[in-house]
């Protein structure tokens, strides 16, 4: 399967992430998991996370993507991206705004 989309959404704004991975390395499972216990975490049920194999859909990567695991942060503006597995969580989540209020 090269895409699969899991959608959350409550009453408020809903953030949009993009998890580009290879295959089912160790990385990108564990990018996948720490990302889905942070999105869980911090955002509860307003996001949406769609993953992209690079391995089964190379088109539907932007050639901006240069590594794997990357994940995107398309919604809420500005786009950000993190590398790696996201172990390091402070990073992560600083990385991809989650401790930020924005309304």
């Amino acid at each position: 399967m090269a895409k699969s989309q899991t959608e959350v959404s409550g009453t408020s704004e809903t953030w949009k992430f993009i998890l580009y991975k290879g295959g089912s390395s160790l990385m990108s499972r564990q990018a996948e998991k720490n990302l889905r216990d942070l999105l869980e975490k911090y955002l509860h049920d307003q996001f949406t996370l769609e993953v992209i194999d690079i391995m089964a859909d190379i088109e539907a990567v932007p050639p901006d993507i240069l590594a794997v695991p990357t994940v995107v942060r398309m919604y809420p503006c500005p786009e950000r991206r993190v590398l790696g597995n996201l172990s390091e969580t402070d990073k992560a989540v600083s990385g991809l705004g989650l401790g930020e209020q924005l309304f």
